[in-house]
């Protein structure tokens, strides 16, 4: 009986230290006032070839306050920039935190900028070994290329957000925009002859007010050669570029008719991408674009009701957008590139000749492939007028 109860006592101090153990709380915690959030981080190229890191840190003390605006450290700032160099983006890094009174905290960081040296000259494959090799880093973070050095764009003070980390997040993720993350990046650098697009921002001083500020600009997708930056898909090629991704979004379209010009949004488009093979390792992209647009604006003062007129508004529209694809096109053969994966188009349909043929040389060969592009073109609205509500009629 004695020993019955002695197994019972010990079973019960088993149990509770196994129960009071876990609750002893967490051995490496850390206290919120101990960390700072960075927001966003803006890598560039120094011109002695040292890395420059740059964070956007928000100042918990002045969120509550009504202002925003450039970055700083006092006064009415909701934010604080910190910039350094280094051999290396970790140690530029860490000089930026040895002056840091708190542990820089990039969990919820939200953007990467890249400047636009860093991403002709050096390229970008470096900053994947900086940013990824710590779960800590989040690569679902948007990817950014700056028009000029990426902390410039982290110093402009858009009115509507709070930081300008914020703004440049909300153009990246706006509807129907393909979301270029660090993971997406990551995965066309590791795709055979892939090659990935980023989304290319500027800054410009806003205009129509007394009070001036530097605002961010979407100028179109920054375009790359394997890791490097060769050129830029800028207004309406970075447009037709989205359709050839099949990634259609709305957009205005102006085309000349008459004298003056009509204003169309596309908005719906379809793409679909075949390779023919008509000669014996001549490959040709049969590309068919459908797509669908409302007039918006009617300068020429044309009758769009006429169905003749109403058939040439269309075709011009078709025309003007296969001209377009056309030249967004001739500017990936220029450089050899694929960002519209057209070699992948060639593995999935015909995958033994894409072993045998294109597969080791495809760059090669992209300058050579043949364009049958089709496009069709569906006015679907003209609006609830006919002509212009304010138009003198003399009968």
């Amino acid at each position: 009986m004695g020993k019955m109860k002695n197994k019972l006592r010990l079973l019960f101090i088993m149990i509770a230290v196994a129960v009071v153990v876990p609750l002893t709380g967490c051995w490496d915690r850390r206290e919120i006032n101990d960390v700072a959030f960075i927001l966003t981080t803006a890598y560039d190229l120094e011109p002695d070839g040292n890395f420059r890191v740059t964070v956007q840190i928000p100042l918990a003390g002045q969120l509550g306050g009504a202002k925003g605006g450039g970055g700083g450290s006092g006064g009415d700032k909701t934010y604080y920039i910190d910039s350094d160099t280094g051999r290396t983006i970790r140690e530029a890094s860490a000089k930026v935190q040895a002056r840091s009174s708190r542990r820089l905290f990039s969990a919820h960081r939200r953007v990467v900028i890249i400047g636009e040296d860093l991403a002709r000259t050096h390229g970008i494959r470096d900053l994947f070994e900086a940013i990824s090799r710590f779960t800590e880093n989040r690569i679902t973070s948007y990817m950014i290329v700056s028009k000029g050095k990426a902390a410039d764009l982290l110093n402009t003070d858009p009115p509507l957000e709070r930081f300008s980390g914020e703004a440049i997040r909300e153009m990246a993720k706006a509807q129907g925009r393909a979301v270029i993350n660090i993971k997406n990046v990551a995965q066309e650098l590791n795709t055979p002859y892939s090659d990935p697009v980023i989304l290319y921002l500027g800054k410009k001083e806003t205009e129509g007010g007394s009070d001036k500020k530097t605002e961010i600009q979407l100028l179109g997708y920054a375009h790359f050669k394997q890791d490097k930056m060769v050129d830029t898909f800028e207004k309406d090629k970075a447009n037709a570029l989205n359709l050839l991704r099949k990634h259609s979004r709305p957009y205005d379209i102006v085309i000349p008719f008459g004298q003056k010009h009509i204003s169309l949004e596309m908005t719906d488009a379809r793409t679909t991408i075949r390779p023919v093979f008509k000669a014996k390792n001549n490959v040709t992209f049969q590309i068919k674009v459908w797509s669908k647009m409302a007039v918006m604006e009617n300068l020429s003062g044309s009758d769009l009701t006429d169905p003749v007129i109403f058939r040439q508004v269309r075709d011009k529209a078709s025309e003007s957008l296969r001209q377009t694809l056309l030249e967004t096109l001739k500017q990936i053969q220029k450089y050899k590139t694929d960002p519209i994966d057209l070699g992948k188009h060639i593995w999935r349909s015909h995958p033994g000749k894409w072993q045998s043929t294109y597969r080791h040389d495809w760059r090669d060969r992209m300058d050579k492939a043949d364009f049958d592009l089709q496009v069709q073109t569906d006015i679907i609205q003209i609006g609830y007028i006919s002509s212009n509500i304010a138009e003198v009629t003399r009968e």
